[in-house]
């Protein structure tokens, strides 16, 4: 099983873990400090860093399709567009870290994204859950080892969604999938597990896909990944890189968080 060394570690009689001094940069941490569990994936992640080469199956439209795998730039020209205009926002955020800081290529990059998925900022979505995850890399262990903070908004939401369909919604959804597997795994840690997840994004890589979609299904979970765009190549920090950069787009889009 993808997930049988993972570690789930939880606070303790309903305290939240301060995640502070584990943290290997904890200047460079953007996400909550304090979280209800800390996911630990140890190296499952380390082989997707780089171009895919096909380790976890072929990446053919036909396939994709019966997989039930849709990349909407395969079939639309505006998609693609899009696409292109946010990597090209991206290339020059990764060039030079100044532009996180720049309001107005944040509001850009804002715009883009809203256009992409079709929301806003404050957008009200029926049973809605909030979930805070954070990428993140510990002390004494190599970058190339991922740890994801988990924060649960509102604990008791979590049975709406024991054995039912979900729809999780993120900028990227899957790069490595370490976020969301951390949610999944961190929920059936406290008994909950969805039926079937709906994965919506704006962009997601190859192999971060088809992995989480066979560790999906050895859990039993069925799963839909629906994107705009897709990247095939992850850098060793485990950022979309090459033609379909995004950059850290959830520090870019920390100026425009929901206002509740």
């Amino acid at each position: 099983m993808i997930f049988d060394k993972v570690i789930v570690q939880s606070g303790k009689n309903g305290h939240k873990i301060n995640v502070t001094p584990l943290l290997l940069d904890p200047d460079n941490f953007f996400g909550d400090h304090q979280v209800n569990h800390i996911v630990k994936f140890k190296d499952l992640y380390k082989n997707i860093i780089g171009k895919y080469h096909g380790q976890f199956g072929e990446w053919k439209l036909k396939d994709l399709e019966k997989n039930q795998i849709f990349i909407l730039e395969n079939y639309y020209d505006n998609a693609k567009y899009l696409m292109d205009k946010i990597n090209e926002i991206a290339q020059k955020i990764v060039f030079n870290s100044v532009f996180y800081h720049d309001t107005g290529t944040a509001k850009e990059y804002y715009l883009l994204a809203k256009l992409a998925l079709g929301k806003s900022k404050n957008a009200k979505l029926k049973n809605e859950i909030r979930i805070v995850t954070k990428r993140t890399h510990l002390k004494g262990e190599p970058t190339t080892n991922l740890s994801v903070t988990v924060l649960w908004r509102d604990k008791d939401q979590l049975k709406q969604i024991n054995n039912q369909p979900i729809l999780i919604s993120d900028f990227v959804n899957p790069a490595s999938g370490a976020s969301s597997a951390a949610f999944i795994l961190a929920a059936e840690k406290l008994g909950i597990k969805p039926a079937k997840i709906f994965h919506r994004s704006i962009s997601l890589t190859q192999a971060g896909t088809l992995l989480m979609k066979k560790a999906l299904t050895e859990m039993g979970i069925e799963s839909v990944f629906y994107s705009v765009g897709v990247a095939s190549e992850l850098s060793s920090n485990y950022y979309l890189v090459g033609n379909r950069a995004v950059a850290d787009a959830g520090h870019i889009l920390r100026h425009f968080l929901p206002e509740s």
